[in-house]
């Protein structure tokens, strides 16, 4: 019996967790600097965290390029293709303060989303490309881990940028992180079986996606994470101004400690691996949308009762991001499984879950009012959407 679905050399997990971690790192790294951004264009905190919002545009928009070309092109290919608009991307977005323009910094960071979505899209299609469905549900589960280091590794470096150099560090450092990327994966091994010739014509892209979006397991496991990912990134684009603004705390201190909430995400896809050998995917998924509601719950009444503190923030956080974990893991290992397209049903699933990150920060850039008070908000409003759309999965056979 074949081992796995390819009969090649295993991809190695940590060239995979660092590619799907490339877009985090851009997505996280600058956000100490939310404040100072807003200071130095002189545009209101709502404004700046548009830069958050925007990149979460395009890296949504990026889901849905590199499906066609990694079917086009191969996995890698596609990958070095996603480089080089990050890097136009660094480049602009250096080029934003000496020209003082905040427009150039917006384009910078959508022009970087479009790029380093790449990585997300590759590196879980080359997963699906090697592993059977219990064995990628395995491997997914430990690549979670670049959901928990390299955003609290991202913000502990984006802290002491801002605090020892000007902000736009951030940018430079992102320009030198993307290019170093094409070192570890020019030793993976291609996984794509065939190469599409078609797979660029815009009828069977059409066709392509249309079958996908029609899978109802693909679109409402989807839709349930995007719903969480909503929550951790409205948490780490509004965390923050809470945070530096409201009470005071330090870039370089929030840097630090703000590692603590994604410390709970590598917790849980540790856990998550674990419970992965003794119960089915849908038991943990539940599992872990109880501990987010209790997490959303503990959050929303101590503030709204006006009982806030850095404490509390780092806590819901961290519970959040655990449950979040098991949540994400086991919802992306089973999205995908009845569908033969791996790249463009990978393509999809990331589009819808990156696509309900980008509603929450949008939301939460244009409603008025202190993000003391709307980042609850929305985490209740994500947890009752995600009962809802838990009901239409049960039905799902």
């Amino acid at each position: 019996m074949q081992q796995y679905r390819l009969d090649q050399k295993e991809p190695a997990l940590i060239t995979l967790i660092v590619m799907s971690s490339f877009a985090s790192m851009g997505a996280v790294i600058f956000t100490p600097a939310l404040p100072a951004i807003a200071d130095y264009f002189k545009v209101s905190d709502g404004h700046s965290q548009l830069t958050v919002t925007l990149f979460l545009v395009g890296y949504a928009l990026g889901q849905l390029i590199y499906g066609p070309l990694s079917n086009r092109f191969g996995r890698k290919k596609a990958f070095y293709i996603g480089i080089m608009v990050a890097t136009l991307g660094s480049l602009i977005s250096i080029f934003s303060e000496p020209l003082n323009s905040f427009g150039f910094l917006i384009l910078g960071r959508m022009l970087e989303a479009l790029g380093s979505s790449a990585g997300l899209v590759i590196s879980f299609t080359i997963i699906n490309d090697h592993y059977f469905p219990e064995q990628a549900r395995r491997i997914i589960s430990y690549m979670t881990l670049a959901f928990a280091v390299v955003p609290g590794v991202a913000l502990f470096i984006g802290g002491l940028l801002i605090s020892h150099f000007h902000w736009i560090s951030c940018f430079y450092f992102l320009l030198i992180y993307g290019l170093l990327l094409a070192i570890p994966v020019s030793r993976l091994m291609e996984t794509a079986k065939k190469i599409d010739l078609r797979a660029l014509y815009f009828k069977d892209i059409l066709i392509n996606y249309s079958i996908a979006f029609k899978n109802k397991t693909l679109r409402y496991i989807s839709l349930f994470f995007g719903l969480s990912a909503m929550c951790i990134y409205g948490y780490a684009a509004s965390a923050p101004f809470i945070a530096i603004h409201d009470l005071g705390i330090s870039p370089e201190k929030f840097g630090i400690i703000g590692l603590i909430p994604f410390i709970g995400t590598g917790l849980g896809s540790l856990v998550s691996a674990h419970l992965s050998k003794t119960l089915s995917a849908k038991t943990v998924i539940k599992m872990g949308w109880a501990i987010e509601a209790i997490a959303s719950l503990f959050f929303a009444i101590l503030f709204y009762l006006g009982i806030i503190s850095f404490l509390i923030l780092i806590i819901a956080g961290f519970v959040f991001m655990f449950g979040g974990c098991l949540v994400m893991s086991n919802c992306t290992s089973i999205a995908t499984s009845k569908l033969d397209d791996k790249a463009n049903a990978s393509a999809v699933m990331n589009f819808i879950n990156v696509g309900m990150s980008v509603f929450g920060t949008f939301l939460l850039a244009i409603t008025p009012g202190d993000a003391v008070f709307k980042l609850p908000g929305i985490f209740i409003l994500a947890l009752v959407c995600m009962f809802g759309v838990w009901q239409f999965i049960k039905r799902i056979p």
